[in-house]
């Protein structure tokens, strides 16, 4: 972030964060956090308001921990509301997804056809800008989720059998990488390299490709992944520029011998670029703060607890699970070093016995 974006503008502005937060998609979801870093990091007193077309009314997991509130019902009094609220809209990722929605419990489809059109066109009166667009935010997401935090995640990988327990990891992604592609990455892996499958929608049989379960893995789960990976094989932009922001080489074809190598100066100027952009949003917006409807703020807030209370649970059970396989094991194997031990003095006695028996004939 540069030095030139005045603090005279940090104040308790209300922003809005407009895009597809209620849709299973990496592009969008890292977007968002960036973005909320960024603009906390530059305007510390702005309230920052996610809305998406259906919030979280439609919970999904990998945006499960997230305040998201609902853009529909799109009524005049809805538009009246976030025109009276919002100093600023800032549009997050691509808007363009009218089947986003087709996998999921069906909404109506003229609330999905009229939120995009809000997204697309955003109430009078209200400024409206897009997030980084030339180059991708994902190249800054080591601040949101830093080395160290990665590296303790992969603990949580590790004991979901997502993660090698030791050696080192080639991440790619189910689904921009084909089956064909996948064996031969197994091919070329080394002996003590495992294939990490994210965003995987089956198992596999062969011990050294780990499958990343899309429905059960969260966002912080596949950036863990891809930060700690030797070697990531997408052409998901996102995920790439993810790999780009922690220094891993990744591939963006099935050309397996030739990776993009990392380069810390083009990387320094991506994040250049990208801090330019954020800087000229925080810019823009009005120092003259609104008063804000609080209702469905609380009522987001309120979902996005029970998402960390879900995931939290269900993490614990999980190592609970690990611990108590782990002093199995150390159960099983001092009861077999018992054993072990009681058949040797066995073996022992019975051996001096024939020694003395041989002594005195």
């Amino acid at each position: 972030m540069t030095d030139s974006v005045e603090r005279v503008q940090d104040s308790a502005s209300n922003i809005g964060l407009w895009g597809l937060f209620d849709v299973d998609n990496f592009d969008t979801q890292v977007r968002l956090r960036v973005a909320r870093q960024e603009l906390h990091t530059r305007l510390p007193q702005a309230n920052l308001r996610a809305f998406a077309p259906f919030g979280s009314r439609r919970p999904i997991p990998v945006a499960a921990t997230e305040s998201v509130e609902p853009l529909t019902p799109v009524t005049p009094q809805r538009m009246s509301a976030l025109r009276a609220e919002l100093d600023l809209i800032v549009r997050i990722g691509a808007i363009e997804l009218p089947l986003a929605y087709t996998d999921h419990p069906v909404p109506d489809p003229r609330d999905v056809a009229a939120a995009l059109a809000l997204l697309a066109n955003p109430p009078d009166g209200v400024p409206c800008l897009d997030d980084p667009r030339s180059e991708h935010p994902a190249v800054l997401a080591n601040r949101v989720w830093s080395f160290a935090i990665c590296c303790q995640r992969r603990s949580f990988l590790r004991a979901m059998q997502w993660w090698p327990q030791d050696g080192t990891a080639v991440v790619c992604d189910a689904q921009t990488t084909s089956q064909d592609a996948m064996q031969r990455l197994v091919r070329h892996a080394t002996t003590d390299q495992s294939l990490v499958v994210i965003n995987a929608a089956e198992q596999y049989d062969n011990p050294r490709v780990l499958a990343m379960d899309r429905r059960r893995a969260s966002l912080d789960d596949v950036i863990a992944a891809v930060a700690g990976a030797s070697i990531v094989v997408t052409t998901n932009e996102a995920i790439a520029a993810t790999a780009n922001a922690y220094g891993v080489r990744h591939h963006f074809t099935d050309d397996f011998d030739v990776a993009a190598a990392h380069d810390p100066a083009q990387l320094t100027r991506l994040q250049s670029l990208v801090d330019a952009t954020f800087d000229d949003i925080a810019r823009s917006v009005s120092s003259s703060p609104r008063a804000a409807l609080i209702d469905d703020e609380i009522a987001a807030l309120q979902a996005s607890l029970r998402g960390h209370q879900q995931r939290l649970a269900h993490e614990r059970v999980v190592f609970a699970d690990y611990v108590r396989a782990v002093r199995n094991n150390a159960t099983h194997e001092v009861k077999q070093a018992h054993e072990s031990r009681t058949l040797l003095d066995k073996i022992v006695a019975r051996l001096r016995l024939a020694s003395r028996s041989s002594r005195s004939t």
